[in-house]
């Protein structure tokens, strides 16, 4: 299902891109430009393996990955203030834990550079949304893709829908709505059900801590 997040992200930035054209004399290619990845798991790994090649400069804030692993996807890891202050596009795929709600706040989007872009894939509770309106309004930020939003469903009177739609993109996180997905998930749900008919563990279990005390409990 990773795959399904990362198109979206690509498809969002592209339109930004073409966007982009009315805010400067002439679009970019964006080689030389840096690309910051906030979150370098499964999704953001996967947003950077479909960049290499394109000659962007790839940094990631993501302090549980180690730098063998960033730097086999030719990323360079950086804290969250250096990151925002060399990105001309920030993405957003850190999950949502304590401590990381409005991870991207007014003093976050004032490190970004003016005329920078900010794509949020992941959780909406990741940006504060009065700031982020704020930043946009002011045209500090050339433009945003949102896919989630702290507010959800997405207030028809917000904010958000109120901004220019030449500067924004927003859609309803529904990538996974598709006949492929449905039934990879059916596929998974019965894979992970047989699984434990036969005694063993599911294979898309997500806390295998607990593995060895299932276990013990089932005498497996």
């Amino acid at each position: 299902a990773a795959s399904l997040p990362v198109s979206s992200a690509a498809i969002s930035c592209r339109r930004l891109t073409v966007r982009a054209s009315r805010f400067c004399s002439s679009p970019t290619s964006g080689v030389g430009m840096g690309w910051g990845i906030v979150g370098l798991g499964r999704i953001g790994g996967a947003v950077a393996e479909r960049l290499a090649g394109w000659g962007w400069r790839l940094l990631a804030c993501a302090p549980t990955v180690p730098p063998e692993a960033a730097a086999r996807l030719g990323v360079e890891l950086v804290d969250l203030p250096e990151l925002l202050r060399a990105a001309d596009v920030v993405t957003l795929h850190a999950s949502m834990r304590p401590g990381n709600r409005h991870l991207i706040g007014a003093a976050e989007l004032a490190l970004m550079r003016p005329g920078a872009y900010l794509v949020n894939m992941a959780r909406g509770e990741l940006v504060d949304t009065e700031a982020l309106v704020a930043a946009v309004r002011s045209g500090h930020l050339a433009g945003v893709a949102l896919d989630v939003f702290e507010d959800e469903p997405l207030p028809a009177a917000g904010p958000l829908r109120a901004l220019d739609p030449d500067r924004v993109i927003l859609t309803p996180h529904t990538r996974s709505n598709s006949l492929e997905s449905r039934v990879g998930n059916l596929r998974a749900c019965t894979e992970n059900v047989l699984a434990i008919a036969r005694g063993e563990a599911p294979p898309t279990t997500v806390n295998p801590e607990v593995l060895p005390h299932w276990r013990g409990r089932a005498g497996r």
